[in-house]
């Protein structure tokens, strides 16, 4: 029988913060996302491909239900993923302002769930 391996080492920084993301419930989740959709209007020079789509996907998330938007709480996450992570590579030293923002959040949200 074959033995599990480890994964991959990753290269990238912004692999840990996202597997923590989703690690969350869909709430967690939902407050992660509107962390970094308010990080965004107050850093304009954050460029990224997959911005939009980002956007796009949370303006569709019902805060006041968000059971109702767990499919796009799914679809933002990916969007957010995949935008961080491009940051991560073209501009480290703006994803380790983001990750410095988002981390509190994440971090409570963590404790929040392990006390569940």
């Amino acid at each position: 029988m074959k033995s599990a391996s480890a994964p991959a080492q990753s290269y990238s920084c912004a692999m840990p913060m996202i597997d923590e993301i989703r690690s969350l419930d869909y709430k967690g989740q939902a407050k992660v996302c509107k962390t970094f959709h308010q990080y965004l209007p107050k850093h304009p020079k954050v460029v990224s491909f997959f911005l939009d789509r980002f956007e796009e996907t949370y303006s569709r998330i019902n805060m006041r239900d968000l059971e109702e938007s767990i499919e796009w709480i799914g679809y933002a996450v990916n969007d957010m993923d995949n935008t961080i992570s491009e940051i991560d590579y073209n501009a480290p030293m703006t994803f380790f302002d983001i990750e410095k923002v988002m981390g509190k959040v994440i971090s409570k949200e963590l404790k929040s769930n392990s006390l569940k």
